[in-house]
């Protein structure tokens, strides 16, 4: 007869050594599939009207519906195969089938017609043509059916050797110079390369010293040829069982007091764009590519707030970024260049500051200087802008902020259940801690003898 599922039973459905599946007593033929690893999928099981078995009854189906949906996943447009579903939506989705099936139609043909017919839109076999359908294609998470970040496509179309043809990212063309995977597999067949290919590739990245843009290749190669995989474009994927080429270990540290004051003193000699972004990254602890790509009309003066679109953000949730009274200062001071997107930090006005590598060496070495003024005995450790955000995150810690706000502050979803169901913005205490940081970092970068300071803030 099956289960009644609820909410609260699929959330306590426990992984075992062996996937099982909990059958819905509310809708015949629905599943809940839950894996070893402790991923939950909505499967629906039914017979085929169209094809038959030796013994005249319909085949045996099974059709993978989606991933059970968890807080960061849910509210995206109506339920579809493969994005993921609430009870609800995946009793939407079985009933749909049931319906189809009644007609005669069989739901899992549809989808392999639907694949075919994606596959047939790409006129070409070339490596470049096809990973320019993928950039163009591939616009959600596949695990979590949340939107693919804009940022991160165009770094993936970088790596791949792609950039962007037009401002909404449906078309990408060759870089030119030739560059990335493109700069040696150009005009090749997809169908031709191999896992040998590939390994040669990421073997020649870290002998020539980029270790971590090997793997960054790798991870971007793997999604594209998986994305031609399951629209039928190519059998396998020739990166299948390859794995990173070079270990990486963690280097997420938090700034000291010092740090931070050599660093914001260096953004303003550096000025505008890249040195008022990088303050306003310190002050608002938020993404680089969030803050890189702000635009104005996120920005409501009024209310003192920044709403980054769920589109632009890592979980696909919409963010509210209370803004604090330096925070303001600063974008309010700065020049408005005339472009259709409206980009806060630019110089063309068409893409976000741009050069990124070369501004931050030219940050660290003003930095430097910087620093040596403080003291002349100490060096610049390594350190990466999201060291920012450690920053903040461990600053909150030690301003005994709880952990609830600060992920809000940050927009960070760690699967707590009173995440998932709660509702409330913590709106009021996000700004009360953003308030609380700026006037820290004004205090220390503020002060004319900062030798005294602490290695922690």
């Amino acid at each position: 007869m099956g289960t009644k599922l609820t909410a609260v039973v699929i959330a306590q459905a426990k992984a075992k050594a062996v996937p099982y599946e909990i059958s819905d007593a509310g809708c015949p033929g629905l599943r809940l599939l839950v894996s070893p690893s402790g991923t939950k999928s909505w499967l629906m099981r039914f017979r085929s009207p169209v094809e038959r078995d030796q013994k005249g009854d319909g085949k045996a189906r099974n059709l993978t519906l989606g991933p059970v949906a968890d807080g960061s996943g849910a509210g995206h447009g109506p339920p579809k195969i493969g994005l993921p579903l609430t009870l609800v939506d995946a009793r939407a989705l079985a009933t749909d089938v049931i319906r189809k099936i009644r007609h005669g139609v069989d739901p899992v043909l549809e989808r392999r017609a639907e694949k075919h017919a994606v596959a047939a839109t790409i006129t070409s076999n070339k490596v470049e043509d096809v990973f320019a359908q993928f950039l163009a294609k591939h616009v959600r998470k596949r695990r979590r059916g949340t939107p693919v970040r804009e940022s991160t496509r165009r770094k993936t179309g970088r790596l791949l050797g792609l950039e962007p043809e037009t401002d909404d990212l449906s078309s990408w063309i060759l870089r030119k110079p030739k560059s990335g995977v493109l700069a040696f597999w150009s005009g090749r067949a997809i169908g031709t390369i191999t896992k040998r290919d590939v390994l040669h590739l990421v073997d020649s990245m870290v002998a020539r010293g980029a270790p971590v843009g090997a793997n960054r290749t790798l991870s971007a190669l793997k999604t594209a040829f998986t994305w031609a995989v399951k629209r039928d474009i190519i059998q396998a994927s020739p990166c299948d069982h390859i794995d990173a080429p070079s270990p990486e270990t963690p280097q997420d540290r938090e700034l000291s007091g010092q740090e931070l004051v050599a660093i914001w003193r260096a953004a303003d000699r550096i000025g505008y764009p890249y040195g008022r972004m990088i303050q306003v990254l310190m002050l608002t602890g938020q993404r680089l590519d969030e803050v890189l790509a702000a635009v104005w009309s996120e920005f409501d003066f009024t209310g003192r707030v920044w709403i980054i679109p769920g589109e632009r953000t890592k979980n696909g949730r919409e963010h509210r970024v209370p803004l604090s009274a330096p925070v303001l200062a600063i974008i309010e001071s700065l020049p408005k260049i005339v472009s259709q997107v409206g980009y806060l930090f630019t110089v063309s006005g068409n893409v976000p500051c741009s050069n990124q590598s070369r501004l931050k060496r030219r940050l660290d070495v003003a930095a430097l200087d910087e620093l040596q003024k403080i003291n002349p005995e100490t060096e610049l450790a390594p350190w990466r802008q999201h060291h920012m955000r450690h920053t903040l995150k461990t600053w909150m810690q030690r301003a005994r902020i709880p952990k609830d706000v600060r992920n809000a502050v940050q927009n960070h979803y760690d699967g707590d259940m009173d995440e998932l169901y709660g509702h409330y913005s913590f709106e009021k205490e996000k700004r009360e801690a953003l308030e609380k940081w700026a006037q820290h970092v004004a205090e220390i970068t503020s002060v004319a003898n900062v030798v005294a300071l602490p290695r922690r803030v």
